[in-house]
């Protein structure tokens, strides 16, 4: 029974790539599909989204602020102030 049902399937599914791959007849299924399931997409990548701009944003900051230093202690200072 199991493999029975294994087997269907997986010709139901070597079917569904060929005729995807040939034909464009399930392309209104496609764009549905695609519109149902963005949000979904959105919402699991959603941590990922949120660490990387946490990540670059404290990174960019400390790295900013190594740049700075860097640009300060190259100007030539006289009497507190920079030099132009």
């Amino acid at each position: 029974m199991l493999r029975t049902r294994l087997a269907v399937l997986s010709l139901a599914a070597i079917a569904l790539m060929v005729v995807d791959a040939y034909t464009d007849a399930l392309k209104p299924l496609e764009d549905r599909l695609d519109w149902v399931l963005t949000p979904v997409y959105r919402v699991a990548n959603l941590p990922s989204e949120v660490w990387n701009w946490f990540d670059g944003g404290v990174g960019g900051r400390q790295a900013l602020a190594a740049r700075l230093e860097s640009a300060e202690a190259q100007i030539p200072l006289r009497g507190g102030k920079a030099t132009t």
